[in-house]
């Protein structure tokens, strides 16, 4: 982006010659981007699935405008050859008053490790636009309750008649008792 210049700026120095060149843009920037996309935590993402972030950039010059954008990731990733962000743009030229977005995807391959880049979107005219991204590797954890009833501390199951505590093995013998007898009364002659 461009800072307003309500301040001078001043050098001193003490080498033979004491002129410095300067270059910059004086107006309005030409290339229009929101500044609250320039950061961006993607947050957790499933190992292996790849997420974006849309940056929409729009031309607001009369002419064409030449832009670039490159990732520079963590200096720890890079170290290690991990490269987890990418930057695509439709085309490296905006026409007068055209619009279309950088887009920016994470697809890691690891988990519970996050991820750092940096990039930039720049125009031939010396617009700089700085942003941030990061995202974390995660996997799906999934639990299952038991299909057994649960034992207690003492590993006795409730009684449902009397919430009486009885053992497993008594549990059963006592359903296979009541549906013996239950069985039996019915077959008298």
């Amino acid at each position: 982006g461009f800072l307003p210049l309500n301040s001078a700026v001043t050098f001193a120095t003490d080498a033979g010659q004491r002129s410095v060149r300067l270059e910059g843009i004086v107006g309005i920037p030409y290339l229009n981007i929101d500044n609250e996309l320039l950061n961006r935590d993607m947050g957790l993402v499933e190992r292996g699935v790849v997420t974006r972030h849309r940056i929409p950039l729009k031309n607001t010059a009369s002419h064409v405008i030449e832009v670039t954008v490159t990732v520079t990731p963590d200096p720890a990733d890079a170290e290690m050859g991990i490269f987890v962000f990418e930057a695509t743009t439709p085309t490296p030229t905006l026409q007068p008053d055209e619009a279309q977005a950088v887009e920016l995807t994470a697809k890691v391959t690891d988990v519970q490790h996050k991820h750092f880049a940096t990039f930039l979107i720049r125009s031939a005219e010396g617009e700089t636009y700085w942003g941030s991204l990061s995202v974390e590797g995660g996997c799906a954890v999934m639990s299952f309750d038991s299909l057994q009833p649960a034992l207690s501390p003492e590993g006795m199951l409730p009684d449902a008649s009397n919430e009486e505590m009885t053992s497993p093995a008594e549990a059963a013998a006592g359903r296979i008792a009541a549906r013996t007898a239950g069985g039996r009364a019915g077959r008298r002659r």
